[in-house]
């Protein structure tokens, strides 16, 4: 593998037992364990860009990271050999090779969100950190209100008012394009926001 190719990562992970996303020290993270696990491979591997930062307890499907390796592994290799370094909390679920210093941030249009929630009296455990219980029934009236709830988000904001004080970010103004609750299929109890 040239020294002009990256690789960039789908990454897959269960955040309940993480400190977030981002390195921290002394806290175990996604970055940490996924770094952790690229230098067992390849110890030249200093660091990881991601395209966003999860908060401690956030799940993802498909986080994109990218890294630089001086090994000409392909990228299947590189999926194939993380899963057996990777705790089974996290996954590497493809690889791709991408041009060496590729931001995933930079080169990302959009991000989706999608949260659980649901309207149980009763907590399941299959469903414990993996979603939102309301102990309130779920009905129609309930969620035609919480899709009239949820027009005034679309748009162009400034979220100022909710990032924390060591947030460096020069801008905090976003768009979002939509914001969607619809019935879970396959839960009647639940919905999700998306």
């Amino acid at each position: 593998m040239s020294a002009l190719t990256g690789i960039l990562l789908s990454v897959a992970y269960d955040g309940r037992r993480f400190a977030g996303f981002a390195r921290q020290p002394e806290q175990r993270t996604i970055a940490g364990e996924l770094l952790g696990a690229l230098q067992s491979i390849d110890p030249s591997i200093r660091d990881l860009r991601g395209a966003s930062r999860t908060d401690a307890g956030v799940h993802a499907r498909d986080q994109r990271v990218a890294f630089d390796p001086t090994l000409a592994i392909p990228p299947r290799g590189w999926a194939l050999g993380l899963a057996r370094h990777l705790p089974e909390d996290i996954a590497v679920r493809r690889a791709a090779r991408v041009p060496a210093g590729f931001i995933p941030r930079f080169a990302s249009l959009r991000k989706r969100y999608r949260y659980r929630v649901t309207f149980d009296l009763l907590r399941d455990p299959f469903l414990e950190g993996r979603t939102w219980r309301i102990p309130h029934d779920l009905d129609d009236a309930v969620l035609e209100l919480l899709r009239e709830e949820a027009l005034p988000f679309i748009g162009t904001h400034d979220f100022a008012a909710f990032r924390s004080a060591a947030d460096e970010r020069e801008t905090t103004t976003r768009t979002l394009f939509s914001v969607t609750p619809e019935r879970d299929p396959s839960d009647p109890r639940s919905l999700w926001i998306t």
